[in-house]
């Protein structure tokens, strides 16, 4: 992320933005799970900011990634795309990637996603044990890592199930 109020520095820390501008009010900075491209590497996970404005203003704002999200290589999936999403959650939910002037009333709540990067290599050939891992870090989902890796993982205990795990993949090939 990139704030041009604040010296075109990177990842702002909320407190920053806070006492550089106390009309704006932090409410979470977090990864963006299930953002990460698959890969024997996954990508990078992208990251979501969340703050409300509070009076009234507007935005200009100029993404990149949102038409073609970051690719993969050899044989790894694409990152999720990102974009500036208006009242996240709600009925009156908007999303911009590029956009100049746009108004918002007071209580507004603006959630910059960054995009996930791409993986790298075949996902299949991704170690167990590294998506597991992934998997309890809640990177992404038990469902994912059945689908995309091939990796077996119970959803109440989170345990590896090596022996399906090595079926699934034998399968595939």
């Amino acid at each position: 992320m990139v704030s041009l109020g604040s010296g075109d520095n990177f990842n702002v820390p909320c407190e920053t933005m806070e006492t550089k501008h106390p009309n704006l009010h932090a409410r979470s900075y977090s990864l963006r799970n299930g953002s990460a491209g698959a890969g024997e590497q996954r990508g990078g996970l992208g990251v979501a900011y969340d703050y409300q404005i509070n009076v009234n203003g507007e935005f200009t704002v100029a993404l990149d990634r949102d038409k073609f999200p970051p690719y993969g290589l050899f044989g790894g999936g694409e990152g999720v795309s990102g974009g500036l999403v208006v009242n996240p959650g709600s009925n009156r939910e908007e999303t911009f990637s590029r956009a100049s002037g746009v108004k918002v009333p007071s209580g507004t709540v603006l959630s910059h996603r960054t995009a996930g990067g791409g993986g790298y290599g075949d996902p299949y050939k991704r170690a167990a044990h590294a998506v597991l891992e992934d998997v309890i870090d809640e990177y992404f989902s038990v469902e994912d890592a059945r689908k995309l890796y091939g990796v077996v993982i119970d959803a109440e205990t989170l345990a590896l199930d090596a022996s399906a795990t090595d079926a699934l993949r034998q399968a595939r090939t």
